[in-house]
This record gives C-alpha cells, sequence and structure tokens, in this order.
C-alpha cells in the first residue's frame, strides 16, 4: 500500500502527461499560425473549420479509505456531473485503494459539480461533492480523495467523581475522547442543562421592575430559555450578565432561549411583563485537544454546585453534555457521534429544623412585650446558612366571589382583582380558603410587585378546592 506521499506523486505523473498534450497540442497550432503568415494572401485561400476543435484531456483521480481511515483497496468509483447526469465509472487497480477516470473537458467544465461514489462489493464507502474550477480544466486534473485526510472525533464515556452530588459540593466530571480517522485539533466543551420554574405575570407595577438571577460560580457561560412570555407595548425584558445588557426580549412568543452571558451569571429584569423560564444552559469548560488516527484522551471539568443559595435551581435532575466539534468547525467522516449526555441527580444537602418555641411570659396581655425564644438544628451534612421567621397572628376576613355561569353559555372571560392590604410592620401572610371553584381558569396569589406566588388551576372543566392555604407571601400586601 503506498503513502501519502507515494499517492500524491502518482497523480502528479498522471497531471504532467496531461499537460504535455495540452502544450503539444498548443505548439502546433502556433506553427500552423506562423507558416500561414509566411504565404500571400492572394495565394492561399483560408476557410472557416467546419468542427470545433478537439476537447483536452482531464484526469480524475484519487483514493478511498474508510472512514477509520484504513484503504478500500480496489473500490468502484462512479463520477457524475450532477450539471449533466452524465455517470463515468473509474478505473482501479486490484489491491489498490487508488482511482483513475481518464476522460476530458467534453465531459466536465469549470463551474460543474461532481459527485464521486465509492463503494466497495456494493457496500458504500463514502462520497465527495467537487466544484471544477478553472485551474482543474488548465491542468488537466481533478484530484478528490473518500475519507482520506478527515478526522470522526467521538465521545466514547462521560464519569462523574460522585455517583449523588448534593448542593455544596464541587463535582469533577470526566470524559473519554477518540479519533477513529485523520489527526486533527478540536474543540471540546461542556455543558450543564437543566428544567427550573420562574413564573412572572403581566403586573400592573412598571415602576417597579423585577429581577430573577441565576448565577453559579466557575461558569463559563449560561443562558435561559422562555418557555412563553408577553411584554406590554413600551416595556421589556431585559437580560444582563452581572456587568453589562447582553439581550432584551419584546412583544410575545414562546420557545426563545436568551444570548449567552459571559460568566456564572444572568439576571432577567421585567417591567410590566409576564413570563415563563422552564430551563436553563451553562458552559463549564471550554478545552482544545488534538488526536491522532487510533487515539483517545481524558479531560475533565469542575462542576461548581458550592452555592448554596442557589439550590432552588440545582436541585434535581441535570444534563451534563460532552460535545466535540460544538460549532461544526472541522469536517468529519460521521458527524453523529460528537455528542454524549450523562444524567445526574443533585440533592439537598441541608435540613433545617425548629426544634423548640418557648415565650419569656406564659399569659401575656394587651401592650406586653413578649420574648419568643427558639431552638434551630441542621441535620443535614453540609454546613449552611438560612432565614429564620417568626409567624403570628391570625386574622379573619370575608372575601366572597359567586360567578353564575350557565351551562352552554357564550360569555367574556370573568375576571377579577382583590387587594388585602397588611398590617403595618408585618413582613408577610398567607391566606385560607374555606373553599372556591375554578371553572376553566385559575386564581392567582401575587406579591406587591404582581409576582406569582401560586396559582391554583383547573385540571377538569371544575376544580374544587377545600380548606387550602396558600404559600407565604412576603411585602405589604397580597393581590388575589
Amino acid at each position: 500500500m503506498k503513502n501519502v506521499s507515494e499517492r500524491t506523486g502518482s497523480c502528479r505523473v498522471s497531471c504532467q502527461t496531461a499537460n504535455m498534450k495540452i502544450q503539444y497540442m498548443l505548439l502546433g497550432l502556433i506553427i500552423c499560425v506562423a507558416g500561414a503568415g509566411t504565404i500571400n494572401s492572394e495565394d492561399v485561400s483560408v476557410s472557416a473549420p467546419q468542427s470545433m476543435p478537439p476537447s483536452s484531456p482531464v484526469i480524475i483521480c484519487g483514493y478511498v479509505s474508510y472512514t477509520h481511515g484504513s484503504a478500500c483497496t480496489s473500490p468502484s468509483v462512479i463520477v457524475t456531473n450532477l450539471n449533466t447526469s452524465e455517470e463515468l465509472a473509474a478505473e482501479n487497480q486490484i489491491g489498490e485503494s487508488f482511482y483513475q477516470l481518464i476522460t476530458s473537458s467534453a465531459f466536465v467544465k469549470s463551474g460543474d459539480m461532481l459527485k464521486i461514489e465509492a463503494d466497495k462489493s456494493g457496500i458504500p464507502v463514502g462520497s465527495a461533492v467537487y466544484v471544477v474550477d478553472r485551474t482543474d480544466i488548465c491542468q488537466g486534473l481533478i484530484e478528490v480523495n473518500i475519507n482520506v485526510g478527515v478526522p470522526d472525533f467521538t465521545v466514547t464515556d462521560i464519569t462523574f467523581d460522585m455517583s449523588e452530588p448534593l448542593i455544596g459540593d464541587v463535582v469533577e466530571i470526566g470524559a473519554t475522547i477518540a479519533n477513529f480517522g485523520a489527526e486533527r485539533k478540536v474543540f471540546v466543551e461542556f455543558y450543564d442543562n437543566k428544567s427550573i420554574n420562574i413564573e412572572r405575570v403581566l403586573n400592573r407595577h412598571p415602576e417597579s421592575p423585577i429581577n430573577d438571577t441565576i448565577t453559579f460560580p466557575d461558569d463559563l457561560l449560561i443562558r435561559a430559555h422562555f418557555k412563553s412570555f408577553d411584554v406590554s407595548s413600551g416595556d421589556n425584558i431585559t437580560i444582563h450578565n452581572k456587568n453589562r445588557l447582553v439581550d432584551w426580549v419584546n412583544g410575545t412568543g414562546t420557545d426563545h432561549w436568551t444570548e449567552w452571558c459571559d460568566g456564572g451569571t444572568i439576571r432577567i429584569e421585567s417591567r410590566n411583563a409576564g413570563f415563563i423560564v422552564d430551563r436553563y444552559e451553562a458552559l463549564l469548560a471550554n478545552e482544545s485537544i488534538s488526536l491522532g488516527l487510533g487515539d483517545s484522551t481524558n479531560i475533565s471539568a469542575v462542576w461548581n454546585l458550592s452555592d448554596q443559595s442557589m439550590g432552588w435551581a440545582t436541585n434535581g435532575t441535570h444534563n451534563v453534555t460532552v460535545t466535540v466539534d460544538p460549532h461544526g468547525q472541522v469536517v468529519e467522516s460521521d458527524e453523529t457521534n460528537n455528542e454524549k449526555i450523562g444524567a445526574v441527580d443533585v440533592h439537598p444537602s441541608l435540613d433545617f429544623t425548629v426544634t423548640k418555641v418557648s415565650l419569656n411570659q406564659t399569659e401575656p396581655v394587651l401592650g406586653d412585650a413578649v420574648g419568643i425564644n427558639a431552638s434551630i438544628s441542621n441535620s443535614g451534612s453540609r454546613n449552611g446558612t438560612t432565614a429564620v421567621g417568626v409567624y403570628y397572628d391570625n386574622r379573619s376576613i370575608e372575601i366572597k366571589k359567586n360567578v353564575e355561569i350557565v351551562s352552554g353559555e357564550e360569555r367574556d372571560t370573568y375576571i377579577s382583582t382583590d387587594n388585602i392590604s397588611l398590617p403595618h410592620g408585618v413582613l408577610g401572610a398567607r391566606l385560607h380558603f374555606d373553599h372556591f371553584n375554578v371553572f376553566n381558569g385559575h386564581v392567582d396569589i401575587c406579591d406587591k410587585n404582581g409576582r406569582v406566588v401560586e396559582r391554583f388551576h383547573s385540571v377538569r372543566s371544575i376544580e374544587d378546592y377545600i380548606n387550602v392555604w396558600t404559600d407565604w407571601v412576603y411585602g405589604e400586601n397580597i393581590t388575589v
């Protein structure tokens, strides 16, 4: 089997032969013209040629390899001119991976697109498409190799140094990258992709923008996915990294990824806008490697889950993806094996418990200052901090809404709003519903900025709710 330099030499010989023929024909034409110049015009009459001059020879040749890099001997090769649909079969030699088709400029001309297809015993080996230029026709040589010099990178394995990581851990992710083709440099990237839920309703407080922030230490890039958004005219949703504006969202829409934010922070600022963010994606690492035929290597990335305040986002199942050539910069024999996904569950590591509550007065009266003591313990597996709230009082209020909807009746959508102001100095409150019914709609419990804290909706046509406490709402008032 010839090596690469020998293969190139064979094609060069064919090229020189073709050029010699072209030069010979040109020389003959020059001699004829020069000879005609020595004869008087009145002695000789010259008539126009009755046929087109002969076409120049063109050799189409190359080598055929399998996608894993080994030579394909005695291949069957068909060359098709896609502009004319004309097909020609190339010649080969037993035991050689070289093919050659001797044709002419009558078969192919500058600008034509050739498709070269190779098979072995009827089984496809590979193909290539080549656009012919003027230089190819002038030199009489078109060299097209099949699967020669093309890499084939693949991700063969993903590992985690912790099988069940906890919030607060720093995890090492390992990946094995192999190359079954020619040597080449390539980039490898590690991504963390996870579902989350950030929901905002179209609020009525444009003077008070709402900020939702996702931040992870050490991440290189991060972006968020909007399941849906609805922005009032004149307002917007802006996307920021830690220091600057990166992107903005206007109007209404669905299924929208934000631009990438450099660094590990993305801040979503909304003003008079409603939206649902259901997923984030973060770039953990970006490495450059070089692999030869049959080589493999192990690379790693650090996945930092140490920020306990982001536990609401990191708790749950993550899809960690390792991708070779993520931006498609390298032509490969197989572009379908460049990615591998590993799923891993991240669990909470803190478990705070109120173990005891006591008052410094057993029977306080109106006007007394009462001291409240509480004992808090953490039975989790990591150290952490938490906020402790003291809740008191249980006041009764009465809000009644009776909406009569006759079956089959057409009517406009029913909307009502109730605002409940909280006593001065109260940090927050929750509501209790004796009962309510939802008919093809929903009931939202919102804070003062219009943020939906909890939503009750109808799974069936009519949903009955009895003896329901809402989640806690922090702020000066609650909107139903």
